[in-house]
């Protein structure tokens, strides 16, 4: 059996938790932490109320394991959200900020009461209106600029509108922490999304109003840095009003000029946070919640502040390029075969494809052949690389990732591979980068072709891959250029040209890919509002249907079902999972 790396939390399976569990001597929780299927994204996320829920009754014995899930975090540079259990010191400054925001918050519904006792010619309610006594902040010298603290403007005699298209926009706060298998992880049933006969039935003391929403948008506003002028009142708000409809109104009142799509709403509850698809009821939910004896918060953001998958693994791959060096690593674990003209010989080649390195002059033959077969296997999976059938499968990055061990590959996305094992969330793999179904070759010492051969295999997180049941490059030629050889093949015959290995890496990131090779089956879903990518490489219709198969960072990884079979990411809010379990499918932290 392959033993996987010991590496990030967040690509543990459910059987190592257990296995971290029993280093904790509470291994009495296995079986509860294996039937809710907690692997390590979900329990970085765990928090009191969770615990409870899933039978930790002891105190002493959650306290053991938040304690350890904190010290995890750090070890692993894990972000620590809003909401995050801390040890008690942390915890103080926390609360100290959110009793800041809360005075702000007072202070905002006391300045929207006035404006409106205002506009119905009601003095007595202007008098009787005291002032707030605001805290001026926590000691830890936080600014309350992040919170409301704003003065309602009168309506303008002529209306201006804030093109938000062309403000400047910063990174937002919200942001996953990262993690190689990019499972989605569930939501407690306490953010369960709301039927909508449900506010027929529900009684609450709840106000119904627009101001949770258009207060996360002056949030957002300010974060950026952008100033507008406001509508002293907040329009009428119904609890079946949908994110959408919401949003729109919550944008006018700053008077912004800008599509509700583009932006994306958040529900923050303790540990938890959920991104509402357009359809999804937040003042119900809402509602819900504080029946429910929670607190929820609403948060707000442009599409633009929240990193797509790629921007964020290239943006990671690019920090820890320049923190971590690993020199201990074989060259041969990051090196990938380059468009070649197959006679030209080059001293820093050192890694082909079987196909390139089998015509190359100075290799080609029986001599070639013979070295093929007598090549040594190396890396983690050498021991099962024999064991390979002939029903092999392939599998495609989606996501990039740096390696932090000398056993892992550094892939990006595009990168190719044959799967050569599988163990606990991580896939033993031969580089491919062809894509043509033969693998690549390593030359250790070999400027003539004289010298030995070596296949190397690597761990890549699978979280990170798409497995098919056939070599991508030979579909997408197939499909191009009507034919199979490979002495046909542009790959193989390129001159030394780059554009042609841009083009192959093109292909493999955005070119369409038929679902019926792709052997993950996925989960069923539709659009619900158009969404194309800047350079237009990914085009989409609202009530388009969708396989999805991938969610991290709020965003989900798709492939049409249907005829153009296009696929990439696509931002969570603007799909719908449509399958028997709905439901419970749309509860996940995206």
């Amino acid at each position: 059996m392959v033993e996987r790396p010991s590496s990030d939390v967040r690509g543990w399976s459910p059987p190592q938790v257990v296995e971290w569990l029993e280093h904790l001597d509470l291994e009495q929780y296995g079986d509860l932490f294996l039937e809710n299927d907690i692997d390590g994204e979900a329990l970085v996320l765990l928090d009191d109320s969770s615990l409870r829920e899933l039978g930790v009754a002891s105190v002493g014995h959650r306290m053991t394991l938040l304690g350890d899930i904190f010290q995890l975090k750090q070890q692993h540079d894990i972000q620590i959200e809003p909401g995050d259990w801390v040890p008690q010191s942390d915890r103080i400054t926390e609360l100290e900020f959110r009793v800041s925001q809360l005075g702000a918050s007072l202070l905002r519904l006391r300045e929207d009461v006035v404006g409106l006792a205002r506009a119905t010619d009601k003095p007595d309610a202007v008098q009787q209106a005291a002032p707030l006594d605001m805290p001026q902040g926590p000691p830890s010298g936080r600014s309350l600029a992040m919170s409301y603290g704003r003065t309602a403007s009168p309506r303008p005699t002529t209306n201006t509108y804030l093109d938000y298209s062309s403000a400047p926009i910063t990174r937002g706060q919200i942001e996953s922490a990262p993690g190689p298998s990019m499972k989605s992880v569930s939501a407690p049933k306490s953010l369960s999304p709301v039927p909508v006969s449900a506010s027929k039935q529900l009684a609450s003391p709840f106000v119904c109003t627009l101001a949770p929403i258009s207060d996360a948008v002056g949030q957002m506003l300010q974060r950026s840095g952008v100033q507008t002028e406001i509508l002293p009142s907040d329009e009428p708000a119904t609890l079946d009003d949908t994110t959408q409809t919401l949003l729109t109104l919550a944008l006018r009142k700053y008077q912004v000029r800008g599509d509700a799509k583009e932006f994306a709403l958040f529900i923050r509850c303790s540990s938890s946070q959920r991104c509402l698809t357009l359809e999804e009821k937040p003042l119900l939910i809402l509602q819900k919640l504080r029946e429910a004896r929670n607190q929820p918060w609403v948060v707000v953001q442009h599409i633009r502040d929240i990193e797509s998958p790629i921007e964020l693994g290239e943006k990671k791959l690019q920090s820890r390029r320049k923190d971590v060096g690993n020199k201990s690593k074989n060259e041969a674990m990051r090196l990938r075969a380059r468009i070649l003209d197959p006679n030209q010989s080059q001293a820093e080649e050192r890694a082909f494809g079987v196909s390139q390195w089998l015509m190359r002059a100075d290799v080609s033959g029986n001599r070639a052949e013979q070295k093929l077969k007598s090549a040594k296997i190396m890396g983690p999976a050498a021991n099962v690389f024999a064991q390979l059938s002939q029903s092999q499968t392939f599998a495609l990055a989606i996501y990039p990732y740096e390696s932090e061990r000398e056993d892992e590959f550094d892939i990006q996305a595009g990168d190719a591979f044959i799967v050569v094992a599988k163990a606990k969330g991580w896939w033993a793999l031969r580089r491919d980068s062809l894509a043509d179904g033969q693998g690549d070759v390593y030359v250790p010492n070999d400027l003539n072709g004289s010298g030995s051969v070596e296949i190397w295999t690597g761990w890549v997180p699978a979280g990170c891959l798409l497995e098919t049941s056939r070599p991508i490059a030979d579909l997408l030629f197939v499909q191009v250029n009507g034919v199979r050889s490979l002495s046909s093949n542009p790959i193989v015959n390129s001159q030394g040209n780059n554009a042609q290995y841009r083009s192959l890496r093109h292909a493999l990131i955005h070119a369409p890919l038929p679902l019926a090779i792709v052997l993950s089956t996925g989960t069923h879903g539709t659009m619900l509002a158009s969404f194309e990518t800047a350079d237009e490489t990914l085009v989409l219709q609202t009530n388009e249907r969708l396989r999805v198969f991938k969610r991290y960072n709020h965003w989900s990884y798709c492939i049409v079902d249907g005829v153009s079979q296009a696929r990439g990411w696509v931002p969570s809010w603007r799909t719908f999972i449509i399958t028997d379990r709905s439901h419970i499918s749309q509860t996940k932290l995206n």
